[in-house]
């Protein structure tokens, strides 16, 4: 969306919250949540709130722009982009505004910019001039204002942008939970290696594939969807209704004509996996929830051939790339299922 003249990237609302400064970040249609509230499932409002992989993005010729964000409920990171070149990283305490000042890189302004720009792919790459303020993970983080000081500002021009979009649910390690920044995300990543420009509508701990969501992606504009699907829901839901819900969501996917190649991932290694104790939910339930996905995954992939079918234990093989809360991936994690995926979807 654009407010502000910035593209305010994987964000579909700017929420007035409370009695607290500033615009919120959301990256869910209100009717989206609404529903969502709805199944019985508020979580997945809140999470629905998270900034994962937003963006601020703009262009501008003036030599100074401060740029007004807040965190809220946990202290969040900004990074800091020019082009498609990290810049650098911004810590956003809870509750503090923090300005942050951009520049023109000295370096830039004794390069030959043609040069720079000449290399260029426009359609896997950002454009040299483009300002990316890139959010994620933790907290909310909120929106105050932009001063340019009487310069023009602008969002990028389509050919400024890479040109495949790439439409990514599933869990917190979609999200990119437990990387040292979004910046770090597999998703972020992934995108960076294909040129894809991602948006993230990951829901970390409530993935819960609600018909709401499966509606909303079936209409949503993008040539690339990934699906990661069962970790969030195979310790809370009968393995019929998750079947069910897979089922709803695949047959809404196929009905975007826009999306050219449509990836579902299964499980990730995970703690449930690893329990001494064999009678809980999740370890009961996970190698039932893979074969779920698998069969309607394969019987997906025979009917329509944008499908393909990921086991995830295949692009995160072993668990010595996981945190040590067994469960999300580790910067260098996050780099392992990079690369993989990246060869599933190239």
């Amino acid at each position: 969306m654009i407010y502000d003249n910035i593209d305010f990237h994987n964000v579909e609302d700017l929420k007035q919250v409370n009695m607290l400064p500033g615009l919120r970040l959301v990256r869910f249609p209100k009717k989206v949540q609404e529903a969502i509230i709805g199944s019985g499932h508020q979580h997945g409002v809140y999470r629905s709130m998270r900034p994962d992989g937003c963006e601020l993005r703009f262009v501008s010729p003036s030599e100074r722009i401060d740029i007004d964000l807040m965190a809220v409920g946990e202290d969040s990171i900004a990074s800091v982009f020019y082009g498609s070149r990290f810049h650098k990283n911004v810590v956003l305490p809870a509750g503090k505004i923090i300005t942050i000042t951009l520049k023109v890189p000295d370096q830039y302004k004794i390069s030959d910019l043609k040069k720079l720009e000449c290399g260029r792919n426009e359609k896997t790459t950002f454009a040299n001039n483009v300002w990316r303020i890139q959010v994620g993970l933790q907290g909310f983080v909120h929106y105050l204002g932009l001063n340019s000081y009487a310069a023009e500002i602008r969002p990028p021009k389509a050919d400024e942008v890479p040109a495949r979009k790439w439409l990514a649910y599933g869990s917190s390690i979609t999200c990119g939970m437990c990387a040292t920044s979004y910046a770090n995300s597999y998703v972020n990543k992934t995108a960076v290696h294909l040129g894809l420009d991602a948006f993230n509508k990951a829901m970390s701990g409530s993935c819960f594939i609600e018909n709401a969501v499966a509606d909303y992606y079936s209409g949503f504009d993008a040539d690339v969807c990934t699906l990661e699907l069962g970790i969030n829901m195979c310790g809370i839901f009968e393995p019929a209704e998750f079947k069910a819900r897979v089922e709803y969501l695949l047959k809404k996917i196929s009905e975007n004509k826009s999306l050219k190649k449509i990836a579902i991932l299964d499980i990730f290694p995970h703690r449930g996996e690893f329990t001494l104790d064999t009678e809980t939910t999740e370890y009961k339930n996970t190698p039932i929830y893979r074969a779920i996905v698998k069969e309607a995954a394969e019987n997906w992939c025979k009917k329509d051939s944008r499908f393909i079918y990921i086991q995830s234990k295949s692009i995160l093989p072993g668990t010595e790339h996981l945190c040590t809360d067994i469960l999300h991936p580790s910067d260098e994690g996050h780099s392992v299922i990079a690369r993989k995926l990246a060869e599933y979807l190239a």
